[in-house]
Formats: structure tokens, C-alpha cells, sequence
């Protein structure tokens, strides 16, 4: 039986804690921009009177962080016109580009014309319902469903599993049309509310039981460091199924991986150890937003991989990567450097490998770690 990895594993960056805790509702009543709760204005945007008005398509501004276990949000919109097309989008994304189809790890709600919609990640649900009106509005978000309630049209319920996200980004605005009449208003908001857990605000981790260190505050960083001793579930969200810890080694077994309990907000930088006994040990690293991914060897949406393809050391970005033929058995010191624009996978022997990929600019990254360990 081929087993492999043995990592002194080390992350770079503010790690949050999750606790039981209660439920927070933050408002926004739109009197003026709010620079605490949204990341920046968009173009179309502007306040008026009490209001929230936006001009123009595809237009969303993003609150400046994720809500931890978002589970509900109420607002008042006003309809002027046929097509004002007020929406809003919930995502672990930092990113998105709005449009009315269905894309894995956005949900989105709102009026197309007279049609009003819930489009979820595989489905989406609608009814007609476009009076000229003033509405009252809650959407609330589940693990497994979605339901988006006014108090004129009525309740659509849509299965989608967006909730189990930890952390999601809440996206305001319109795709502000003209109407079949040619009138054109604006899309209007009176307020807007948020509902979600505290846990939301970041805490820094209490030490883990010895022999593993306490993390190490540098400056702004925070490193914590696994030295495989045993499973820490207070870094790992479950032990993976061909994952053993004897020696100090964390050894996989087939093609199994873990992730990290949280995202990281922030990370940085990821170094370890590892030993590669056989040539297809597969030894391998991913970093992303999104609580569950596949790996493999292809390009992935949202998705950085690391680590070796038998012989091949690799670099597997979001829309492209880069390799070198270096697999020799022996010991590899290793460490990842993330930025806003560029990835960096280093080894004390084979070449640095130096990627273009904006993966950095996501605020929040789960670590992955495992095997795809062939024979």
C-alpha cells in the first residue's frame, strides 16, 4: 500500500472561530453611503431622501465582508416602472457578474419585468407578478432551501444548498430597463436588513492541546502551525477517509483530502514538509472560497492546486497553470506565497513555479490538503 505526505503544515493570516453564538441584524436605512457595511458604490448608484436609487444594467454593489450564517434578509423596494428590475444576490463569491441564469455558488432574487424570481445554482423558480408597488420583502436561507416572500405576490420556495456556505457575500442592485411603455425610473430601495450569526467578527484562536504550538501572532499575521501529531479538529473540519496520523505524519491513502474548519481571511502564505517515497504519491494543496470542491487536474472556477502528478510538479490555477518535470523520492521542504495577482510554488529542488491567478483577492480561502495517491 502506497502511502504518502508527511507535512509540517503552517498558515499565514488571521484565522476566524466559529462559536455557537446569536444571530445579529445589521440596517441599512439608506440615508448615505455606509463605507462599514458595503466595499464600494456602484456606478449607477446614489442616495436620495432615504432611498437607494440605481440607474442603469447590471448594476450590484457587495457588502465589504461575508456574513457568517446568513439566514435572513428583509428589505422595502419600490417598483415605479415595469422593468426597474431591483435584485439581489447572495455568494461566497467577492466577484460576480450579474445575469439570469443559473451559476454554481450564486442564488439571486428580484424582478425581471413583471416576473419575479429565485434563480439558484442548478434551478430557478418564477411567478407573474410585477404591480406598480411599494414591497415588503424577506428572503430567508436555509442548508437546504431558499424562500423569497413579499406582501403582494406569491411565496416562491427553491431547494438549493447555498446555505451550508459558511460565509456569504450580499449583493444589492437592479438591471434598470426601459419598459415596453418607454418609461424608465429608477430602481428604488428604502432599506435593507441582515441577519446572521456573530461569529462573523474575528477571533483569534486559543492554543491548541500540546504538543502542537500556539499560534504566533506576527504584526497583523497569525501562524498556526500542525505538526501532525494527531487530528486537530479545531483546524480540520473532518478527518479525511484515507487519512492516518502516526509519527508525526499525516499519511493519505488513495485519493482523499481535508479542509480547513473556516476560511482563512486573508492568507498569505502555506509551508510544510512532505515526503514523496514513491513516484505517484500525488501529494497535493488547494486553496478556495468554496466549502467543498473536486479535485482534479483540470481548470476550476474559483479553485488554486498544488502539488505533484507523479513526476510532475504542477501549478493549477483558475484558467490556466504551469508544470515542471521534478519528482525525484526524497524530502521537500515546500511554501506557497499568495497575492492579488500571482501564485508561487516553491521547493529547496525543483524550479519556482509562478502563476498569474487573482485567487488572493478572495477575503476568505478554505485550505485543502490530501492525496490523489496512485499506485
Amino acid at each position: 500500500m502506497n502511502k504518502s505526505i508527511s507535512l509540517l503544515f503552517v498558515i499565514f493570516g488571521f484565522f476566524p472561530l466559529v462559536t455557537l453564538s446569536d444571530t445579529i441584524t445589521v440596517v441599512d436605512n439608506f440615508t448615505a453611503f455606509d463605507s462599514d457595511l458595503w466595499k464600494e458604490r456602484c456606478f449607477g448608484c446614489f442616495y436620495e431622501d432615504g432611498w437607494l436609487k440605481i440607474d442603469g444594467n447590471d448594476m450590484q454593489q457587495r457588502t465589504l465582508l461575508p456574513m457568517s450564517e446568513l439566514s435572513l434578509i428583509s428589505s422595502q423596494l419600490k417598483k415605479d416602472e415595469q422593468c426597474d428590475d431591483h435584485n439581489l444576490a447572495i455568494s461566497p463569491l467577492a466577484d460576480m457578474t450579474w445575469n439570469y441564469n443559473s451559476v454554481i455558488n450564486i442564488v439571486k432574487f428580484g424582478w425581471n419585468c413583471r416576473k419575479k424570481f429565485i434563480i439558484g445554482q442548478s434551478t430557478s423558480t418564477n411567478i407573474v407578478c410585477g404591480s406598480l408597488e411599494t414591497y415588503l420583502i424577506n428572503i430567508e436561507i436555509s442548508t437546504s432551501i431558499i424562500t423569497f416572500e413579499d406582501d403582494y405576490c406569491g411565496t416562491l420556495t427553491l431547494d438549493d444548498t447555498i446555505g451550508l456556505e459558511i460565509f456569504l457575500y450580499v449583493y444589492v442592485g437592479a438591471d434598470n430597463d426601459y419598459s415596453p411603455n418607454g418609461q424608465k425610473g429608477y430602481a428604488s430601495w428604502n432599506w435593507l436588513s441582515l441577519t446572521y450569526s456573530d461569529s462573523n467578527i474575528i477571533e483569534y484562536p486559543t492554543p491548541a492541546p500540546t504538543p502542537t504550538p500556539m499560534p504566533i501572532i506576527v504584526g497583523d499575521l497569525i501562524t498556526t502551525t500542525d505538526e501532525f501529531n494527531s487530528y486537530d479538529s479545531s483546524i480540520w473540519y473532518e478527518q479525511c477517509s484515507g487519512c492516518v496520523y502516526g509519527d508525526g505524519y499525516l499519511q493519505v491513502d488513495g485519493h482523499s483530502y481535508q479542509r480547513t474548519i473556516q476560511p482563512l481571511p486573508e492568507l498569505t502564505y502555506i509551508e510544510g514538509i512532505l515526503i514523496k517515497d514513491e513516484r505517484c504519491d500525488n501529494q497535493m494543496l488547494g486553496i478556495s472560497p468554496l466549502a467543498d470542491i473536486q479535485y482534479n487536474y483540470n481548470y476550476q472556477l474559483n479553485v488554486v492546486k498544488f502539488g505533484w502528478n507523479c513526476r510532475r510538479k504542477m501549478l493549477i490555477g483558475q484558467e490556466s497553470s504551469i508544470s515542471d518535470k521534478c519528482g525525484a523520492s526524497r524530502s521537500y521542504p515546500i511554501s506557497i506565497t499568495i497575492t492579488d495577482s500571482h501564485v508561487i510554488f516553491e521547493d529547496s529542488y525543483c524550479g519556482t513555479l509562478t502563476l498569474h491567478d487573482t485567487i488572493g483577492l478572495e477575503l476568505f480561502l478554505y485550505v485543502y490538503i490530501g492525496a490523489d495517491n496512485d499506485f
